[in-house]
């Protein structure tokens, strides 16, 4: 299976309660990137609401990038502890942190940018924005995909 991930990492703990960890933060990835991505299309609007609605935006954006990865190892965990393989909610699984982590940069480039110019728009932050819409539109098409496919997997 190819991997994106640049490191072998493990986490520290796999379970919650006798729970498996990945079910538990799999659903703060699914509702908070998707969040965070309507979040940066609200910001894309104006530089105004940028301005105003950034500090919120960017705790989500930062909490689903978070959730984001740790469901990925913890979901890497469950799979070899359960023996799947070659499950396309995998390969799903394995790029939406990283969309989420680009989402979660533009998120921080805009608002920081915004800030600086008192809400006013030049045509890098124009073109910025654009991009961040279109990046939006793809987390939440990659969520979808790997949130369908893993229910899928599970309730078949």
């Amino acid at each position: 299976m190819f991997t994106l991930a640049p490191f072998d990492l493990e986490l520290p703990i796999d379970n919650v309660g006798g729970m498996p960890l990945h079910p538990l933060v799999v659903h703060a990835a699914v509702v908070l990137v998707p969040l965070a991505a309507l979040g940066l299309i609200v910001m894309a609007t104006s530089g105004a609401r940028s301005k105003r609605y950034s500090p919120a935006v960017i705790l989500v954006a930062v909490a689903g990038a978070v959730s984001a990865f740790l469901a990925m190892l913890s979901g890497e965990q469950l799979r070899d502890e359960i023996g799947m393989r070659n499950q396309q909610h995998f390969e799903w699984g394995e790029y939406l942190p990283w969309a989420a982590l680009g989402l979660m940069v533009i998120v921080l480039v805009l608002a920081l940018l915004d800030r600086q110019s008192g809400g006013k728009r030049n045509l890098f932050t124009t073109i910025l924005a654009l991009v961040g819409v279109v990046v939006a539109v793809g987390t939440i098409v990659l969520t979808v995909l790997a949130g369908h496919s893993g229910a899928e997997l599970v309730w078949g």
